[in-house]
């Protein structure tokens, strides 16, 4: 009730007859809202009643709102939207990795105080030390960070508005070879190295792998069940012998379902097995570029190579066809064929006319 004081019983002062405690006030600001503040001595509460309900009159005074629009910290917004990632997005832990680096660059900062070319700068240097698609995944990240807090109100702007991402060349296609594959194995331990074998000869993504559960490898059927894949939908894999040899000795942690549940660090580790190796402008991902690969230089079919992958649609497989023997002369041959069938027709059509 505005402008009303409401005492909280004390002590009595010896011999004064008075009580002595924590007086509190309560008043309602010019929104509406409800305040109950405790303040201390009677006086000071009967003042401090008096300035609020002035305040709240004259200056529209809402504590309320004064927390609301305190400026938030990068840190404490990138904490809030990991919370958001964790319900919303299947990929929160990649974010997780991103909102280290990110946070790192830009804690003490309020929203409000990153600008575009604080971004700019972030991403020079990213570049000189990550690849294109590293330094856009990070900005991808700080995007969404901004945006969800602009329609949360925590911030009136995006730094990212004008700031370009790097170009990047989806259409690489890198794969081992039979001795590439030879000397990268050599170097890595298990149970990597059979999480590796796995990746060569099934296609399945580094997250398909470390999503797959002991009841989802059926061995008499020879398939490989994955629950959801990138597009969120369940797929059947085949599994050739290689790889079934591999999983029946692929040892199983107890109470653990996952069949490579120690190998969440392998992207981390790669780059040393490589440089190990004596390889070059290899990643993780080219695994399974290199099962595709393998299946189009067999002359196994695009459509099929697409089942196999997962792909949703054929323009991402057909990166691989032209590594497909003969592919591209099969195509042009039939021009050959449809002239010849054309010819025969005609040749025929003749031969009944001179009858």
């Amino acid at each position: 009730m505005a402008g009303e004081s409401q005492g909280k019983p004390g002590t009595e002062l010896p011999g004064s007859g008075r009580e002595r405690g924590e007086w509190w006030i309560r008043w309602a600001c010019s929104f509406g809202h409800l305040h109950r503040e405790q303040i201390g001595p009677k006086a000071l509460a009967e003042k401090e009643c008096d300035r609020r309900r002035t305040e709240a009159r004259r200056d529209k005074f809402c504590p309320r709102h004064l927390v609301e629009t305190r400026p938030m910290l990068f840190e404490d917004a990138a904490r809030e939207y990991l919370e958001w990632a964790r319900v919303n997005k299947r990929s929160w832990r990649s974010d997780q990795d991103l909102l280290k680096r990110l946070t790192a660059r830009f804690a003490g900062k309020t929203l409000g105080e990153l600008s575009p070319p604080d971004v700019e700068r972030f991403k020079a240097d990213l570049a000189a030390e990550r690849s294109a698609a590293t330094v856009n995944r990070h900005l991808a990240c700080l995007r969404h960070l901004y945006n969800l807090a602009v329609r949360d109100g925590k911030v009136t702007s995006n730094p990212m508005k004008g700031v370009r991402l790097f170009q990047e060349n989806n259409t690489r296609v890198r794969w081992l070879t039979s001795e590439e594959e030879t000397a990268l194995l050599a170097v890595v331990h298990e149970p990597y190295r059979s999480f590796c074998l796995v990746a060569i000869y099934t296609g399945l993504r580094r997250s398909e792998i470390l999503g797959l559960t002991s009841d989802r490898v059926d061995f008499k059927t020879g398939i490989l069940t994955v629950d959801r894949s990138k597009h969120g939908e369940a797929r059947r894999v085949p599994m050739n012998s290689l790889v079934q040899e591999v999983l029946r000795r692929v040892p199983r942690v107890l109470g653990e379902t996952r069949v490579f549940p120690g190998c969440r660090k392998i992207s981390h580790r790669f780059p040393a097995w490589i440089k190990a190796a004596g390889l070059k402008n290899l990643h993780l991902h080219d695994l399974r570029h290199t099962f595709a690969s393998r299946l189009a230089m067999a002359g196994v079919d695009i459509l099929t190579i697409k089942e196999l992958l997962g792909h949703k649609t054929l323009a991402v497989t057909l990166r691989y066809a032209h590594l497909s023997p003969g592919y591209q002369r099969q195509a042009v041959e039939r021009l050959v064929e449809e002239r010849s069938d054309t010819v025969s027709s005609t040749d025929a059509g003749r031969g009944s006319a001179r009858q």
